[in-house]
């Protein structure tokens, strides 16, 4: 064999080895940032259902009833009336809206047994509106229309339990350092939530790996209105 003849072989030799050690690298560093990638996404799924899902000390979801109700019209008449109705037990921040959960403007009095609402409503003859009564407490088991007139009937359609983020929760967890808030979750990677004013955490380094969720909840804004909302959630 010539000298020139090994020296090809040799750069050969050299070359497949630097190929193949180039393609086990490079295997070896997708399957380290798949895995990377799945534990992101675990990682999100599991801080969802802490903050969005589970009602206790340590999310940031509260429970809200919603009352369903249906006013008709029985005097044959067109008019705006005073709605006055009893809820008992008591029950607390309760607000009226209309079914586009537009706020009819409301005002209530709290007795020692029962709250006591009122707003106005404007009727068509004959007319039937769907109302719907937020408001957090436990089941009612009474509720009673008190006006003095019967121009006005109210049916009950549903009293149900639903789950939204609350004020009071947002100020709990904001009140806790980034660190006990993951302590307390069990959460070993880094986070950020986008929710008006219960946003928290650190904006995220702009080479980080992120896993994004816009997730759907109802939120009570500061003014004490509940909206729909995308709270948005980054995870790294």
């Amino acid at each position: 064999m010539s000298h020139i003849d090994f020296v090809i072989g040799f750069v050969l030799i050299v070359s497949t080895m630097f190929l193949i050690i180039y393609f086990i690298s490079n295997s070896i560093s997708n399957n380290v940032n798949d895995l990377t990638v799945n534990e992101l996404k675990e990682s999100s799924i599991s801080l969802e259902k802490y903050l969005f899902e589970i009602n206790d000390d340590k999310s940031l979801i509260s429970t809200v009833r919603e009352l369903q109700t249906i006013l008709t019209e029985t005097n044959n008449t067109d008019h705006t009336e005073e709605i006055r109705i009893s809820i008992k037990p008591q029950v607390n921040k309760v607000k009226v809206y209309d079914t586009s959960m537009d706020e009819i403007y409301s005002s209530s009095i709290q007795l020692v047994t029962e709250t006591i609402l009122y707003f106005d409503l404007s009727f068509t003859a004959n007319e039937e509106k769907k109302v719907n009564i937020f408001y957090f407490g436990e089941p009612i088991t009474d509720i009673d229309y008190l006006s003095t007139e019967n121009n006005i009937t109210i049916r009950i359609l549903s009293d149900k339990e639903i789950k939204a983020v609350s004020q009071e929760k947002c100020s709990n967890f904001k009140s806790n350092s980034y660190e006990i808030n993951k302590k307390n979750f069990g959460f070993q990677n880094q986070f950020r939530l986008d929710l008006d004013d219960c946003s928290y955490g650190s904006e995220p380094p702009i080479a980080a790996n992120i896993i994004l969720k816009n997730i759907p909840i109802l939120f009570e804004g500061s003014d004490g209105l509940l909206r729909t909302k995308f709270a948005r959630l980054r995870v790294w």
